[in-house]
């Protein structure tokens, strides 16, 4: 499960609040609202897995989920039954409640995690960035990821030589991610450490 920021949990409370919008605005017998309420409730279920590894104000959190998804469920019930604009009405009133609350508890109770990662590719210059590791790894609202990346020897003509890695020479307390595992354009780093840039001279 990829893991979220405050602001993804944000992003999918938004989604929510935009589809509850849509759904007063329509004529709920006129669109697919089956495939509307799955969405949504795929969404809602992701967000609350996710919600659920924040700790006691995260689970919290996901009971205002789970009473969304309720009243999500009551009201496919109450279409099928042939009820309607009005009282459907109500429940998507309640639903943008629950969201609003949601969206306010995230805010204010979920604390701001920072995703910090160190792209060192030498193992004899870790020295130059242990310290800011060690803080970052201590700090429990961050997540701090050390990826050494492989770099090549340059030849006297420019031409690209022999490829190095040091994943493996790094002290036993330094946590290291495989580069090939971790995705940055995926996982969006708040901050990222670098030795050197790769530019025409290094």
């Amino acid at each position: 499960m990829a893991r979220y920021k405050k602001k993804d949990y944000l992003a999918v409370v938004e989604l929510l609040e935009q589809v509850n919008r849509r759904l007063s605005q329509c004529d709920l017998h006129r669109v697919d609202a089956p495939a509307i309420f799955s969405d949504c409730q795929e969404a809602a279920i992701t967000l609350g897995m996710n919600l659920e590894q924040q700790g006691e104000e995260g689970i919290r959190l996901t009971n205002i989920l789970e009473e969304y998804c309720e009243n999500l469920y009551q009201l496919s019930q109450k279409l099928v039954e042939g009820a309607d604009n009005k009282v459907c009405a109500g429940y998507i009133q309640t639903m943008a409640r629950q969201l609003a609350e949601l969206e306010e508890g995230i805010c204010k109770r979920l604390p701001e995690r920072k995703e910090v990662v160190f792209l060192p590719y030498k193992a004899s210059m870790w020295d130059s960035l242990e310290s800011v590791w060690m803080a970052a790894d201590k700090d429990p609202n961050c997540d701090a990821y050390v990826i050494p990346i492989p770099y090549y020897d340059k030849k006297p003509d420019g031409s690209i030589g022999k490829l190095h890695y040091e994943g493996g020479l790094y002290p036993d307390y330094v946590s290291v991610t495989d580069y090939r595992e971790y995705d940055l354009e995926e996982s969006h780093p708040d901050i990222i450490f670098i030795h050197n840039p790769y530019d025409q001279y290094n």
